[in-house]
């Protein structure tokens, strides 16, 4: 009786172990789902933390001007500016010659001259262009422009299909909206 018992749990314990429950190679495998622990109430911190190790979890609405596109974690609030918190680097294009090593089939070359930090108006003044009579009467009149100093940021979990390698398709399967106030410099 005892010895149908041992067989009965040995049997039992190894076919759990080839069926996946329990064991050393048992019990469900872990996630790499960090989206879920997210919200709006999580720190920018971690949430940036966790768009850089998934692929699969991005923000969107993060883009802020200032003389070129930059992501809004990269700039700060100086004065009546918005400016980058790093430099960025500064190129120049002048003629070379054909024959000079380096230079494009024009005789053109690029090369670094230095780096700065980028800077633009929060509020500044732009011309628009605005038609009447069917586009007939147009004129060009000022407007007043302002930066977004808060901005409404998407953080969403996507699925990219890539049916074929050239046209890979995203589509977001859980998302939630929070703001993010780009500070001023220190």
């Amino acid at each position: 009786m005892k010895n149908n018992i041992k067989k009965f749990i040995v049997i039992v314990s190894t076919l759990s172990i080839y069926a996946g429950v329990g064991g050393v190679s048992g019990g469900p495998k872990p996630t790499k789902d960090d989206f879920s622990k997210l919200g709006p109430q999580t720190s920018w911190q971690k949430i940036i933390d966790v768009t850089k190790r998934n692929d699969d979890v991005k923000l969107e609405g993060t883009t802020v001007f200032v003389s070129r596109p930059v992501s809004a974690f990269e700039t700060c609030i100086n004065g009546d500016e918005i400016q980058t918190t790093r430099k960025f680097p500064i190129y120049k294009t002048k003629y070379v010659g054909k024959n000079q090593m380096g230079a494009d089939k024009d005789g053109f070359k690029t090369e670094l001259v230095g780096s700065k930090y980028l800077t633009y108006p929060i509020n500044y003044k732009t011309r628009e262009k605005v038609c009447n009579n069917h586009g007939k009467r147009c004129r060009e009149v000022m407007k007043d422009v302002s930066t977004e100093t808060i901005k409404n940021v998407k953080v969403k979990k996507v699925v990219v299909y890539k049916p074929n390698s050239d046209r890979p398709r995203e589509v977001e399967q859980d998302s939630f909206s929070k703001e993010y106030i780009i500070p001023y410099c220190q």
